[in-house]
């Protein structure tokens, strides 16, 4: 247990190092504590997957131009809501039986 709290101590380090990079919403999602607390009801952490859209809608003269999303809802671990996540301009995924967690930002 001793190395989960080391590399959580870690991550929250780089979060707020880096915390001018992210978009503000992220930012508060990624630092909150409930995010990351069990015993909070919305907390993502084992939560049920009830949908999983990707969509890659084409603009440009020839439909060219291509942007991928992601939206995900998930049922709480407690059964009493939902949480979702939408991820506009994908660079890259990985799709797992197993859904860990996705984070996909573009920075530029």
């Amino acid at each position: 247990m001793a190395g989960v709290a080391e590399a959580f101590k870690r991550y929250d380090k780089y979060i707020q190092r880096n915390k001018g990079k992210f978009p503000e919403s992220v930012f508060k999602l990624v630092s909150s504590k409930w995010y990351f607390d069990p015993s909070e009801h919305k907390c993502p952490h084992d939560a049920w997957l009830e949908t999983f859209t990707m969509e890659e809608p084409a603009e440009g003269e020839r439909h060219e131009v291509r942007k991928v999303s992601i939206r995900i809802v998930l049922l709480t671990a407690y059964h009493d809501g939902y949480i979702g996540f939408s991820y506009d301009g994908v660079a890259s995924y990985s799709l797992t039986r197993r859904l860990i967690h996705l984070f996909a930002i573009n920075m530029t």
